[in-house]
């Protein structure tokens, strides 16, 4: 475990090679925490080797912790799966952001964070709470496909260009209070607790 680490230049997962499957997956079995850290380059649980063709991805057993760190290059937790906590509170991410096919079995956080470029949760799968509350999206924010299995809150969070929540599906409290958008939302085929998100915007609003 690493606390109140200042200038981090690179977090390295390892990960195993010795496979001869496509996709080799490593488990990191230790909790990870970074508070106030800076990542110079990038920071990746997704690797793909176009030589060999491989794909390396890494589970995370333990809680892990991002507090009020800045990610200046790419943060890649594609296909990841998070087994206990995750907080990503405060974080900045200045690369490339993807959580895709991620799946986050415990409660998570991106509370207060920041996404410069685009944020993409694309089939992420978040069995418990989540709380994007005060999280600012400089660019467009993709959650095409997600499944919230609990609650969510989007509340004072502020998406400056397009939200797309196409398919996106919510089983639980769906909090939107002061949610900005400033551009447009594709919610076709979206579903909270069973009903489309147009009928979900009238009813909250008697």
């Amino acid at each position: 475990m690493v606390t109140s680490v200042y200038k981090c230049k690179k977090l390295v997962i390892k990960i195993k090679k010795n496979n001869s499957y496509n996709t080799i997956n490593n488990k990191v079995k230790v909790a990870i925490s970074f508070t106030n850290c800076t990542f110079k380059d990038n920071v990746l649980a997704y690797v793909t080797d176009e030589d060999s063709g491989k794909t390396y991805t890494a589970d995370f057993d333990k809680d892990l912790k991002f507090i009020n760190c800045k990610f200046k290059s790419k943060a890649m937790f594609k296909y990841s799966n998070f087994n206990d906590d995750s907080d990503f509170f405060g974080a900045t991410f200045l690369g490339d952001t993807t959580f895709k096919y991620s799946k986050l079995y415990k409660k998570s956080g991106f509370s207060n964070s920041f996404f410069s470029e685009i944020a993409t949760f694309k089939y992420t799968t978040f069995n418990t709470s989540v709380n994007f509350e005060s999280a600012i999206f400089e660019s467009s924010a993709i959650f095409k496909y997600t499944k919230f299995n609990n609650d969510v809150s989007f509340k004072n969070v502020n998406f400056k260009e397009d939200l797309n929540i196409k398919y996106m599906n919510v089983s639980g409290s769906f909090n939107i209070n002061n949610m900005k958008v400033g551009y447009e939302i594709d919610d076709k085929y979206t579903k909270i607790n069973g009903k489309n998100f147009s009928k979900y915007l009238l009813e909250r609003n008697y």
